[in-house]
């Protein structure tokens, strides 16, 4: 089996993979905040940091803006996804000239961070389950480059802060949970209140950290302390998001409070059964389309269900992952558009990528190598063309369609996948005139909008009744000029006449049509920098390392087999 030489060969080659993971991540990006969210959490981040506040200043920014505290405008979104901002913003000034375009930038690569964070957890959480060295490396690779992980590692969304979070809390119950029980529980309550505060319903994940948790005790007292444990951390987790949201929108606003979020599209009522069967087999936002290797985790269930003593852990997950399914499919927006598959479910997906070895075990390695190659270019067809292009360029395709019809994934003009080879073409094949602008943005760097009102077109008195509207007007207009003017002339956006939606998205490609003194950061130097910190990383992974087969280097798949027959409680 190899084995790095030295202990500390194995943390420099997590350190690696680490590097070349968050190069190839970066690269992956469109180097600018491409969601209304996104915007938001930026514009709260920056006042951490100016302000010391978490007051919206930014007029331009309105997703999810409410009126609060001493007549301000604040975010209902947590504090963890705009602290991830801050630092961001933080990084951009300290390494060059302080400039609003180089900070969303920087912004605009917080993912590749947390996507390189979550990959050295994964090498560290196999290495455990008895993986070769080098096995581990690949399979940690793999649950970046081989899942949605890498498309919403690369937007501004914050699904990944989330995915990281319960990644994180299940690798420390993995690697810690026999030496340091108490420990282990201690840091994966934490992680798991950190989680809550991303997204309450990630909570629902706490009974697959119990489980794993009490695997690898018989003692039933320190069991007992464990979920003690994890349950005061939880409700420390939840006190926290509640003071925090009590600060931004005391007492005194609740009546204003409530009249603004009605502008929003609401929660609920949803159609659970359009949701669940949207997120099992629609062309539209099906799992197993967008995630292919969602069937050897399925089969990894199987295999660990086949030891008795994990089956807690198999029914855990599953209990868990209805619910938090359930729960999604029954909200109102569902696909969370504008998005690339079922973009609710990415924390799903990180999780259950921990049982891919085991199924790839029972699968074997030729059908393995299928489904996870498929999977691979499932996530490059996400990353090359702007997922706006789809619902801006083409009318059939309009985001308000899943609001008025829940069912409409189930129409095969609404899979972006299945759009994808012919807007591939449209982008190659396009010899037209050039187009006369980079975005329809104010500024190249912030995103155009997907406006979300409630009946808007009905309160601006026109006969549209369409709850969520896309609009090709500049963010230099309010939410409800933009909303009024789209309405008025209901013309889809011409991708042709923005460089941004008419290349492929990747920001060294898109940049190339900003003239040299419009770029956030120089093309040149930046492109180099992100391939130098990929090779060095790759170099560092394989450094100190001996010599093993090929097919072992990445397909170790029997070790966990072997990692769960050595467990207590068989």
């Amino acid at each position: 089996m190899l084995r790095f030489r030295r202990p500390t060969a194995w943390y420099c080659a997590a350190l690696g993979l680490g590097m070349l993971v968050f190069a190839v991540v970066a690269l992956s990006s469109p180097g600018r905040i491409d969601v209304v969210d996104g915007h938001t959490r930026y514009d709260v981040g920056r006042s951490y940091l100016e302000h010391f506040d978490s007051v919206v200043r930014d007029p331009t920014a309105w997703f999810a803006v409410l009126p609060g505290r001493n007549g301000g405008r604040y975010s209902s979104y947590r504090f963890p996804q705009s602290a991830v901002a801050a630092l961001s913003i933080l990084t951009s000034d300290i390494t060059g000239v302080r400039s609003e375009a180089r900070r969303h930038f920087f912004f605009s690569l917080s993912g590749a961070m947390l996507a390189a964070a979550m990959a050295v957890l994964y090498a560290f959480s196999f290495r455990r389950m008895g993986h070769a060295d080098a096995a581990s490396l690949a399979w940690a690779a793999g649950g970046i480059v081989c899942t949605p992980v890498w498309f919403y590692s690369t937007t501004t969304f914050d699904d990944v802060l989330g995915s990281l979070a319960i990644v994180a809390a299940t690798t420390a119950t993995l690697v810690l949970g026999e030496r340091k029980p108490i420990a282990a529980a201690t840091a994966s309550g934490l992680l798991l209140a950190f989680a809550f505060n991303c997204k309450p319903p990630l909570a629902l994940f706490t009974p697959v950290v119990a489980a794993i948790l009490w695997t690898s005790q018989t003692n039933g007292e320190q069991r007992l302390r464990q979920a003690k444990i994890l349950m005061m951390c939880l409700v420390l987790g939840g006190g926290v998001c509640k003071l925090y949201d009590l600060w931004k929108f005391p007492p005194s606003t609740w009546g204003n409070l409530a009249e603004a979020q009605g502008a929003f599209v609401g929660l609920w009522p949803g159609n659970t059964l359009a949701g669940l069967l949207s997120f099992l087999i629609s062309p539209g936002m099906g799992a197993i389309w967008y995630w292919p290797a969602l069937i050897i985790a399925l089969y990894g269930l199987a295999a660990w269900n086949s030891n008795s003593g994990q089956r807690w852990v198999v029914w855990s997950v599953v209990a868990s992952s209805a619910a938090f399914v359930l729960f999604i499919a029954s909200i109102r927006f569902f696909s969370g558009e504008p998005a690339w598959g079922p973009r609710y479910l990415t924390p799903l997906f990180a999780l259950l990528w921990f049982f891919v070895p085991a199924g790839a075990n029972r699968l074997g390695l030729w059908k393995t190598t299928a489904l996870l190659c498929v999977s691979f270019l499932v996530q490059i067809a996400g990353l090359s063309i702007d997922t706006m292009r789809f619902f801006a360029g083409e009318r059939e395709s309009s985001a308000s369609r899943f609001l008025e019809d829940p069912w409409s994934y189930f129409e095969f003009d609404r899979s972006q996948l299945l759009a994808w080879p012919r807007q591939i073409f449209d982008v190659v094949a396009d010899d037209g005139p050039r187009a006369t602008r980079f975005s329809p943005a104010k500024l190249p760097t912030l995103p155009w909008y997907v406006f979300v009102v409630d009946s808007g077109a009905k309160q601006q008195g026109s006969r549209d009744s369409s709850p969520m509207t896309v609009s090709s007007a500049p963010n230099t207009l309010s939410p409800a000029e933009a909303v009024e003017s789209y309405v008025r002339t209901r013309k889809p956006l011409d991708p042709r006449t923005s460089h941004v939606i008419n290349s492929f998205r990747p920001w060294w490609s898109s940049y190339r049509y900003l003239p040299r003194n419009g770029r956030p950061v120089d093309l040149d130097a930046a492109i180099a920098f992100l391939f130098f910190i990929g090779a060095a990383g790759l170099a560092t992974m394989f450094y100190g390392s001996s010599e093993e087969s090929a097919g072992r280097f990445w397909l170790d798949s029997r070790a966990t087999m072997r990692f769960l027959r050595h467990l207590p409680g068989k």
